[in-house]
């Protein structure tokens, strides 16, 4: 009899339904886990298609484009009581806009492609991860990110506005481009979209200590949320 009881008693309804809410608590767990491990797997980037070698050398050569362009412009100004050399450095100018202007339009498809393929992937995924998670070091990993897209959408417009000079220089798009030279020149804004544009080059992408390439390949977003995470580096 006192067996009997004990046998009904543990398989009784009540005792079923209690491990079968267990199980199943168990297992949404266990999904969850897996659902946070596969998004934070996919945080790992292959960096070679993102292009980082190209993207330095179209800076480095438009910075050196730059360099040589200002001194024309400088050489410009100081001819202006000489129109038959000021027409040589007319022509200089207009030649080396034309050249910048198509390193510009190379970089600038770069960028886009890596705003994309980085920036916009890893923020987005960061910020999917987060919305359960509300981990305070993810959200900084985000803000970091944020900035840093935010500086290559800088970069753009800076490229922009050095481009527009093209269709202003170029004679095979503007008949009065020496008149458009000699107009910018004397306003210097054109001066100062050269400097700002170099400086962010060489500051954000060409520098070998703090340049693009090396700031990307030192982040493993993937291994640094493991990290945050206590998630062993082997899962």
């Amino acid at each position: 009899m006192v067996w009997g009881n004990f046998f009904k008693r543990l398989f009784s309804k009540d005792e079923v339904n209690v491990n079968l809410s267990e199980v199943h608590h168990q297992e949404a767990e266990n999904k969850h886990s897996q659902e946070i491990l596969d998004k934070v797997n996919s945080l790992s980037i292959d960096l070679e298609g993102l292009s980082l070698e190209k993207i330095e050398s179209e800076s480095e050569t438009i910075n050196s484009y730059l360099k040589a362009l200002m001194r024309d412009i400088i050489k410009y100004s100081d001819l202006m009581d000489n129109k038959e050399r000021q027409l040589l450095t007319v022509r200089a100018i207009s030649g080396k806009i034309k050249v910048i202007t198509q390193h510009c339009l190379e970089l600038k498809n770069l960028l886009a492609h890596l705003e994309n393929r980085y920036y916009s992937f890893l923020i987005d995924l960061l910020t999917e991860l987060n919305k359960s998670l509300n981990n305070d070091e993810i959200s900084v990993m985000i803000q970091d990110l944020e900035k840093e897209k935010s500086s290559i959408a800088e970069l753009d417009t800076k490229l922009t506005r050095i481009m527009v000079y093209d269709a202003l220089f170029n004679p095979d798009k503007t008949a009065e481009y020496e008149g458009e030279i000699k107009k910018e020149v004397i306003k210097r804004e054109l001066h100062t979209n050269i400097n700002e544009l170099t400086s962010h080059l060489l500051n954000e992408i060409i520098s070998k200590s703090m340049g693009l390439k090396n700031k990307i390949r030192k982040q493993d977003y993937s291994s640094k949320v493991k990290s945050v995470l206590n998630i062993s580096q082997m899962a």
